[in-house]
């Protein structure tokens, strides 16, 4: 191959649309000539440059896009700052140094940064404003002018399509921007826009990811705004209730603390007032929680709260009861709270979680169990010892008596000698 031929296939190979042997060969020539490396990383520069001078444009048009309430932006908006940049270059290069053979291949490369603008734009409006994450029922979705259909996972949404959660099921959709839209049974909303929600009734939970445009959901009594990142927004008839688990939020002129709710009644904003116990008030999640995996610090989180909320309240029985719902996805957290330093400090809280942990941890809690076996209180290495029994259906001859003695070294050994010789499946997808 010589530089002639060479020069033709510089911009496919920056593009990387060069494969095989194609590709060996132009990377061979590129290792032995000079002038042909020099000419590829001007491409590349002149490629930074020129992106670097549209991406402003190109973000514009992406969010306009995105608007319902305007017409679809059309690509070729792009032609007229990139026709009037690359005149303002090839100006340049012809006022500065006469006629240049670089010249035809700027044209080109002008036109092929406007080709994959276009590609990306078409990309962003074909997948939409969110796709639905995961659901425990039928979801359904309704473009502008259409019917209701079903929503598969995965399925994306577009600007102006309405959603609705069918029976008892829930529903969680990822945002394009990062966020996090969760969907209660018997809830209907609109996703309007990039970062606008119009609630026509149910309940939605928002984590919202940082963003340059507001976050917004209105219902037809008010509108909301977020200024941290978790709300749970519900909405009944002529009642809209905001309560905001991090952050603040903006309801009407009000502003709402995290810890707070404020419910508009009736075209009237009343007095925000604190939340008392917002894991509870919001436990509806838990289904999608579930549905999540097991090692998510939201749901560590949601543990803790209820754990020290145990023994405290007449609702103990009732959080205990939400603990056990969510069955071996409570484990690890269990299991770290157990493990914190911090739990020593209220023992009969940190028995009553290993109790839990007991009659709900899986396969993978079963290392988990055999360092418990070495804890400093009897009734924890209890536990451990009883959910070890539950799993592998061996004792190894010591009986919880005996793990309530002061001294339980030798058991705690055999049960290390035990898990060395028999590896899986415990602690499979534990990290």
């Amino acid at each position: 191959m010589n530089c002639a031929d060479l020069e033709e296939k510089l911009n496919a190979l920056h593009d990387g649309e060069l494969a095989g042997e194609e590709r060996a060969a132009v990377e061979t020539h590129l290792a032995s000539c000079e002038g042909c490396r020099r000419t590829l990383e001007a491409l590349r520069a002149q490629d930074r440059d020129l992106a670097g001078a549209f991406g402003p444009e190109r973000e514009r048009v992406e969010r306009a896009a995105f608007r319902a309430a305007a017409p679809p932006v059309p690509v070729a908006r792009f032609a007229v700052p990139l026709a009037a940049a690359a005149g303002f270059l090839l100006a340049m290069l012809l006022f500065r140094r006469g006629p240049d053979p670089r010249i035809e291949r700027l044209e080109r490369r002008v036109a092929e940064i406007q080709r994959r603008h276009e590609r990306e734009l078409a990309r962003a409006r074909e997948r939409g404003l969110a796709h639905l994450d995961v659901s425990t029922g039928a979801v359904e979705v309704r473009e502008e002018g259409g019917d209701w259909s079903p929503l598969a996972t995965g399925g994306a949404i577009r600007a102006g399509a309405q959603v609705r959660t069918v029976g008892k099921a829930k529903g969680s959709f990822l945002c394009d921007d990062g966020s996090e839209v969760r969907l209660n049974a018997g809830t209907e909303v609109r996703f309007a826009a990039a970062r606008r929600f119009e609630l026509a009734r149910g309940q939605i939970y928002t984590r919202v990811a940082p963003g340059r445009e507001a976050f917004e959901v209105r219902t037809d009594q008010t509108s909301i705004e977020a200024l941290g990142t978790t709300l749970d927004i519900s909405h009944a008839a002529a009642v809209t209730t905001l309560r905001v688990l991090d952050g603040a939020a903006r309801m009407g002129s009000r502003t709402v603390k995290s810890g707070f709710e404020c419910r508009w009644v009736e075209g009237k904003s009343e007095e925000p007032r604190p939340a008392r116990d917002l894991a509870m008030l919001t436990r509806w999640v838990h289904e999608i929680l579930v549905l999540k995996g097991r090692d998510s610090a939201e749901l560590e989180k949601r543990v803790n709260d209820m754990l020290a909320t145990l023994g405290r309240t007449k609702m103990e029985e009732l959080y205990e009861y939400e603990i056990r719902a969510m069955g071996d996805h409570c484990a690890l957290p269990l299991t770290r709270y157990i493990q914190s330093a911090p739990s020593r400090a209220d023992p009969e809280r940190r028995r009553k979680a290993a109790r839990i942990l007991a009659d709900i941890a899986g396969a993978a809690s079963v290392p988990d169990f055999v360092d418990l076996l070495g804890d400093g209180d009897a009734e924890v290495r209890a536990c451990a010892a009883r959910g070890l029994r539950r799993i592998t259906g061996e004792t190894l001859g010591f009986d919880e008596a005996y793990w309530r003695k002061d001294s339980c070294e030798e058991g705690r050994k055999r049960w290390e000698e035990w898990l060395k010789q028999h590896p899986e499946p415990w602690g499979a997808g534990r990290k």
